[in-house]
């Protein structure tokens, strides 16, 4: 499976698919949690993850919105 199944790689703007491979890189240096970027003009977002076996995820949009949905609802419990 490819780490960016999610993420629109193929895009028709090569800058993005170049975001979303350097972030994806500097997730894995850093040792971070997460990682976001967007298209140039924010109207599509790239959720990753670093898994606990050194691997990228990525998430679509309806899992990226329902961990946002779950993070907020643990909040107001």
């Amino acid at each position: 499976m490819e780490i960016f199944q999610h993420c629109q790689t193929k895009s028709r703007i090569p800058k993005t698919y170049l975001q979303i491979k350097w972030r994806s890189k500097k997730l894995k240096q850093t040792r971070a949690d997460i990682a976001l970027t967007t298209d140039p003009d924010a109207d599509r977002i790239c959720v990753m993850s670093l898994e606990r076996n050194g691997e990228v995820r990525s998430f679509s949009g309806n899992q990226t919105a329902i961990l946002a949905a779950d993070y907020l609802f643990s909040k107001n419990s």
